[in-house]
């Protein structure tokens, strides 16, 4: 049997095609414990002795006898606890100078996925610590100079220039520059919720105006997003105006936060967890008895 070349390019497409088939994607629960396990090998926590793994709600964590790595499956946004990390314990805390705690905490939230482009602030906070000693004689206590703990560095985020109020990630190093603590919460942001906040920004810069409030007047007015806090069982994202007002006597109170739409109402700040409700009770009918009477 003879072929033309015709029939010889179909065969070769037919075959082509066939060897490029997109493989079948796993989605069984060895997945993602095998993607947790591989991070916590990455940040390289003593995972060598694991007292406890799997899922609980939207969580999937695993635990060793000095280490806890969680991630939730419902945003980018992971918790990594070393009990070793802190004054006094064995892996100690950094440091060394502020830039080489940022350079290597930047090199440590790759793993995780944050955006380089979406970083809009880096800081270092750095914890004051205090000794005392107290005398039992006496009664009396008699305090240390207070001198620098462990420090923090913390990321901002804003994405195509707009803040995103809620995300952040605080990271804390070890000795050796390892992760000792860190709460990374950097959720996805939808492309309609981005379009409605740069909607908002422009009418903030065009003379949108701040709801009043008795007793206060508007100290900052910003546009930017707002989504649930990264411990939580939901996630809510919303643009959103954020207005900060000052009380018109600094000594009554606090400033407030509110956030609102585009129309002047506020918004419901973003949930954390949503409650089942309570089973509704059976009713009965006359002369009926409930079960175990």
């Amino acid at each position: 049997m003879r072929w033309n070349w015709c029939q010889l390019v179909v065969v070769g497409l037919v075959v082509l095609t066939a060897c490029q088939a997109p493989p079948k994607r796993d989605y069984s629960d060895n997945v993602e414990r095998d993607a947790v396990r591989r991070l916590a090998r990455e940040f390289q926590l003593d995972m060598s002795k694991i007292v406890q793994e799997g899922s609980e709600a939207n969580y999937v964590a695993i635990r060793s006898e000095t280490a806890l790595l969680s991630q939730r499956l419902d945003s980018r946004t992971y918790f990594v606890h070393d009990e070793l990390y802190g004054s006094g314990r064995e892996h100690a805390y950094f440091e060394g100078p502020e830039k080489e705690m940022i350079a290597a905490a930047r090199t440590l939230i790759k793993r995780v996925r944050i955006p380089s482009s979406e970083i809009s602030e880096v800081k270092v906070l750095r914890q004051t610590m205090q000794e005392a000693q107290y005398d039992r004689a006496t009664g009396r206590v008699q305090a240390e100079p207070p001198r620098a703990g462990p420090a923090m560095v913390q990321f901002t985020r804003s994405v195509d220039g707009i803040p995103v109020f809620s995300s952040r990630v605080l990271i804390g190093l070890t000795r050796t520059k390892q992760i000792g603590f860190m709460e990374a919460h950097w959720p996805e942001i939808p492309a309609s919720v981005l379009r409605e906040a740069h909607r908002l920004h422009y009418k903030v810069d065009h003379g949108w105006r701040a709801p009043e409030r008795p007793g206060a007047q508007p100290e900052s007015v910003e546009a930017g997003i707002v989504h649930s806090p990264a411990v939580g069982f939901l996630m809510d994202i919303y643009p959103a105006i954020r207005v900060i007002y000052m009380p018109d006597i600094p000594s009554y109170g606090k400033r407030l936060m509110l956030y609102f739409d585009r129309h002047g109402r506020e918004i419901t700040r973003p949930r954390m967890a949503d409650l089942p409700p309570e089973p509704a009770l059976e009713r009965k009918g006359r002369g009926e008895k409930g079960k175990g009477e």
